[in-house]
């Protein structure tokens, strides 16, 4: 579970709480559910049409969407617009799907494409009316859901705490940002960046001063005390 710390942490601790504190598959299934409202709206407002072709001609599907009132299309681009940047973060979730999943991710996503962008409008994936729509999408598309919760972090999952230089900036104390998450394992996560900018610029900041003087059990074992600085960023290296 990760959650990047908010750079006005040192402002106010109520910022940062384990209320407000998302995982990775909470964020995806929340905005997935927003999605979801909304292709519901889409389909409520959408009609279907019969179309009754001349006996010599096949392969044509027998339905088709029927006329939009102005409006509905651009609601249809914003939508996939929105569901194309979910369903990138969402397949991170499933780098080496296994077939069966991949089959299930596959099936949703298509659907979804067929009724939103519609680049046929007589194909044969349009349901028969609005009301098989509905139970079609209630099918095809609970996997989405579903592989989410199979993702979803343990109530004793490590929360990887994803300090900035921001924050260090506001709180050098290690221990506050811990503190915030009472009985929940925390493993902060230097990401190399912030190390780099504490090396370059950091001589005079808290945090320095304090790996400077062996508060955090880091660098302690450097030959020279003047050498404790490098050894402990070397160490939070090793660590990421």
């Amino acid at each position: 579970m990760a959650s990047t710390l908010p750079a006005s942490l040192g402002q106010t601790e109520s910022v940062f709480s384990q209320a407000n504190l998302q995982s990775f598959a909470d964020i995806l299934r929340s905005e997935w559910k927003t999605l979801r409202s909304e292709l519901n709206r889409i389909l409520d407002a959408a009609s279907i049409n019969h179309v009754n072709h001349p006996s010599f001609i096949i392969g044509f599907s027998p339905y088709e969407w029927g006329t939009e009132q102005p409006g509905q299309v651009q609601q249809r681009a914003d939508f996939i617009d929105r569901y194309d940047r979910w369903f990138e973060r969402f397949t991170l979730l499933f780098p080496s799907a296994i077939p069966t999943i991949a089959d299930q991710i596959q099936d949703a996503d298509e659907l979804i494409r067929s009724w939103i962008a519609r680049s046929d409008s007589n194909s044969w994936s349009v349901p028969k009316s609005i009301d098989d729509a509905f139970k079609t999408a209630s099918r095809r598309l609970a996997p989405f859901e579903a592989l989410i919760d199979q993702r979803a972090p343990s109530a004793d999952a490590v929360v990887l705490a994803i300090i900035d230089t921001n924050c260090l900036l506001r709180e050098p104390e290690l221990a506050t940002y811990a503190s915030f998450l009472p009985g929940r394992p925390t493993q902060l996560v230097f990401p190399p960046v912030v190390i780099a900018e504490l090396e370059f610029d950091g001589c005079g900041h808290a945090f320095v001063q304090n790996l400077q003087r062996g508060h955090y059990k880091l660098g302690v074992e450097a030959r020279h005390e003047r050498l404790r600085i490098a050894a402990a960023f070397d160490e939070l290296t090793v660590m990421i």
